[in-house]
């Protein structure tokens, strides 16, 4: 099954944010995406904003996870 995974590669703010797909050895793909964010403000293992109660963070939010489901499917 393929897998998902969002990260940042930067510890400067605003730090792009890289999706990464991979299905057991044979795909293996990573891209920038066009969202951006505060690198304090991400989670890195939940691989989402941290405080969802903030508007912004509250659309990013959904934003990548629709990304996700377009992607997987």
């Amino acid at each position: 099954m393929a897998r998902i995974k969002l990260l940042l590669k930067s510890k400067n703010n605003p730090a792009s944010i890289y999706i990464r797909l991979s299905d057991g050895r044979n795909i293996d793909v990573m891209a920038k995406t066009n969202y951006s964010i505060n690198p304090s403000d991400w989670s890195a293992i939940k691989q989402e904003p941290k405080d969802l109660k903030d508007i912004d963070n509250a659309n990013l939010n959904s934003e990548i996870t629709t990304l996700k489901s377009e992607l997987l499917k």
